[in-house]
């Protein structure tokens, strides 16, 4: 039954494929043709007229008429029935969504004995009439010569090329919604978010919700975008429940992208989330041109630990879009699938590809904030910190909170630049209050006192406590509150009883049903709470439990591609073991993890953990390797904080000593 039921789907996909693509391929333009307002007594004659009109219209050389089978996809996404008539209202909405200009439309009326039988060529943009005829029939007998007449008119009009006519405005994408206001909202947040601007595409898909609240795909988006620009996704767990109760309404592309984005962000289930996305991904390749959450699919693959399907996946899908050629429709960019597969060459170690792919299209999208983050991942990659840090002051500080602050901030304390990164991260702290996101500013209040403690300076604890004091969470909603990164961050800080309070408070208030995302931020916690609490095996424990489960609800500084078992908080474990070997391990791998957005790490761990390699290899009897470490920590550290230079000092010492016979 259910492959039958595929095949169908199947089948009809198809016919839309071939039904949007060759009209255009032998130069023919498509039309609809609404029904005839009927104002005479025979209900069966004005879908007569439309039929035939229809027909007769389609033997034009330069235009063809929209297949039945496309008008009920489309009507089903207009949430009509199929059957319903198809008014000209109707007709010229549905028009705009498929993207095509002309409707015909027409009238029946009495007429004496006979009829009166009008038809006009209509813009569905403007609604201006581009063409029109009359027939008159003398009765009953004479309507089929009238028709005759009425569409021997209409074809008179069609025989020539029409004059340039008013074209809609960008192509609206092929989505589930009785409101064409909302979806038109939609493409315009699709614009705002091509152009890295995410906070107004959030906003602009919030206006597309408030008209109507069950469009699925614009919740979704919602979600999509609050992870590009950078802010926590608790809240967006409202809408994809509701766009989760319409979910079995929806055509199946819709279907799967609701389920990969629910299992995701509300159960935490990766498994299913990315069998959503792989099954959406399928159905993408039915419809060329037409949007996807490839880059979403391609993440979930990588987070679960397959990086080298992502790249399949993107890399078979960027073959279909390419054999679409001419038929790419107008205003419609492969740009998201571009970036997405430069990040996922990156992490299987193919930087000539992916440098390639990033540097085509950068010439075309100079300004894509994604294209800059890339392009500073790549600089912070090769250790150019001070380039990466001046190419930052170009992303844009309203695309969200990833952005010139919060960059510079991490290119700053990687280099030890302690103080300057702090300040950045106040800036960004405030924009985080003005923006209405006080969790998000609570958090980044949090990662400027970490950073401040790496520099020895402790007071960026009390005024964390003072900003809790000020904007206590019991004023936020519920699934807005930074639990889980306050927990973390007391117990990093030595605040271990701060830091059961924050983990007994998630646990007393956090809805259990929406957890699921939270197990690997939940463990980690626990890991530090233990290991301010002097139990590093305990702590151990933890962390080894955490790193069962994927990176999905992170806290906004950390890095979800590099795993826990190859994080320095377990090599900082093993050293309070005594491991020094999986300590100096974990280490390795850490310096060695590829990821494109790894500065958010290394602003808070690539230094300290070359300085404790260099100690390690230095108690092993290890001098060559232990100059080496100290090097590169003081060459890092060159430039930082007046505060930090008798480490740098030590270590260039050490460096100098160790090298010698």
């Amino acid at each position: 039954m259910a492959a039958g039921v595929v095949a169908v789907a199947l089948a009809v996909s198809w016919t839309w494929y071939q039904d949007r693509r060759q009209p255009s391929a032998a130069g023919r333009e498509l039309f609809i043709v609404a029904d005839f307002a009927n104002r005479t007594g025979d209900s069966a004659l004005g879908p007569l007229v439309a039929e035939v009109i229809r027909d007769e219209l389609a033997r034009t050389p330069r235009y063809a008429s929209l297949s039945r089978e496309r008008i009920a996809a489309t009507m089903r996404r207009m949430r009509l029935a199929p059957e319903a008539p198809l008014t000209a209202d109707a007709a010229r909405e549905l028009a705009t969504r498929e993207e095509i200009r002309l409707v015909v439309e027409g009238t029946v009326a009495p007429a004496g004995p006979g009829f009166a039988l009008s038809a006009r060529i209509v813009e569905a943009a403007s609604g201006n009439v581009v063409h029109a005829a009359t027939a008159m029939a003398r009765d009953a007998s004479d309507i089929t010569a009238a028709i005759e007449r009425l569409s021997g008119g209409l074809r008179e009009g069609l025989a020539e090329p029409l004059a340039p006519i008013q074209v809609p405005t960008g192509a609206l994408w092929s989505y589930t919604t009785p409101s064409l206001p909302a979806l038109q909202k939609l493409q315009l947040a699709i614009v705002s978010r091509a152009a890295g601007d995410y906070l107004r595409a959030i906003e602009v898909n919030r206006e597309a919700v408030a008209l109507d609240p069950d469009f699925a795909l614009a919740h979704v988006a919602v979600a999509s975008n609050t992870v590009l620009a950078g802010l926590p996704t608790g809240p967006v767990i409202p809408g994809l429940l509701r766009a989760l109760r319409v979910a079995d309404s929806l055509p199946e592309r819709e279907r799967q992208a609701v389920e990969g984005f629910y299992h995701w962000y509300v159960t935490g289930d990766l498994t299913r989330s990315v069998a959503a996305f792989q099954g959406h991904v399928e159905w993408i390749k039915e419809f060329p041109g037409e949007a996807g959450f490839v880059g979403e699919a391609a993440t979930a693959l990588q987070l679960n630990g397959d990086a080298a399907a992502a790249e399949r996946v993107v890399r078979e899908l960027k073959s279909i879009m390419e054999q679409g050629g001419a038929y790419w429709p107008a205003g419609r960019s492969s740009g998201g699938v571009q970036l997405t597969h430069v990040q996922v060459l990156h992490a299987l170690g193919n930087d000539v590809e992916a440098g390639r792919i990033l540097g085509a299209y950068i010439q075309r999208r100079p300004e894509n904030t994604r294209a800059l983050h890339y392009r500073i991942g790549f600089l912070a990659d090769s250790g150019r910190y001070e380039a990466a840090h001046a190419l930052a002051a170009q992303l844009r500080r309203q695309s969200g909170l990833r952005n010139d602050l919060r960059v510079q901030a991490e290119a700053d304390a990687v280099r030890g630049r302690v103080q300057e990164a702090a300040g950045h991260l106040r800036d960004l702290r405030d924009q985080a209050f003005t923006l209405g996101h006080p969790g998000a500013a609570l958090e980044i209040a949090a990662a400027a006192a970490r950073l401040r403690l790496l520099g020895g300076d402790s007071s960026g604890v009390s005024e964390l406590d003072d900003l809790l004091a000020r904007h206590p969470v019991d004023s936020l909603d519920v699934l807005s509150r930074p639990y889980l990164a306050l927990a973390l961050f007391y117990a990093q800080a030595g605040r271990a009883g701060r830091a059961r309070g924050w983990l007994q408070r998630y646990e007393q208030e956090f809805p259990p049903e929406f957890r699921g995302p939270d197990r690997w931020m939940l463990h980690r916690a626990g890991a530090a709470a233990f290991a301010a609490e002097g139990d590093p095996a305990r702590s151990l424990a933890e962390l080894r439990e955490a790193s069962r489960f994927p990176a999905l609800r992170v806290g906004l500084f950390d890095e979800p591609f590099i795993r826990l078992s190859d994080h320095p908080e377990l090599a900082r474990l093993y050293q309070r073991l005594g491991e020094s070997d999986s300590a100096l391990a974990v280490y390795r791998r850490f310096l060695a993890a590829r990821s494109l957005t790894r500065i958010s790490a290394d602003a808070f761990e690539r230094g300290p953990a070359l300085e404790a390699m260099g100690t390690l290899y230095q108690e092993r009897g290890d001098r060559r390797l232990a100059s080496a470490a100290f090097g590169d920590f003081a060459e890092l550290w060159r430039e930082a904080d007046v505060r930090l230079q008798p480490r740098v000092a030590a270590a260039r010492r050490r460096a100098s000593l160790l090298s010698r016979p």
